[in-house]
């Protein structure tokens, strides 16, 4: 046994041995993220969801949950640097523009009132 090991190359972990270390690979930047839109209404036959980021058009159609009044759709939205939040609006059996009361609320600098979901920090 001691003859073998006198064999063996002495390993310094100090020194770079590109042999048995993998090769560092970039982490690559998140360029967006996964966000679920929730909406409570008990009247609602049909609810969309409008805001910044699809220009205003009602285009994204949000699900009903069997035997409730909960609606939801996942949307991905880009990350975009100096960009903090994204603001939107659910809209109602395709005419009522309306806000989500249980969640954070902001201006649009018009006289108008929508929701608000903020983008992470890359």
């Amino acid at each position: 046994m001691r003859q073998f090991m006198k064999l063996m190359p002495s390993i310094d972990p100090a020194i770079n041995h590109p042999e048995i270390t993998p090769e560092a690979k970039p982490v690559p930047q998140k360029t967006d993220f996964d966000y679920e839109f929730v909406f409570n209404h008990p009247h609602a036959t049909t609810v969309q969801l409008a805001g910044c980021f699809n220009g205003w058009t009602p285009t994204q159609h949000l699900t009903r949950q069997p035997g409730s009044n909960r609606w939801s759709v996942k949307v991905t939205l880009p990350i975009i640097e100096g960009q903090e939040k994204y603001q939107f609006k659910f809209v109602v059996n395709g005419s009522n523009w309306e806000i989500n009361p249980d969640m954070p609320k902001g201006g649009d600098g018009r006289g108008n009132v929508n929701n608000e979901v903020m983008i992470p920090k890359v």
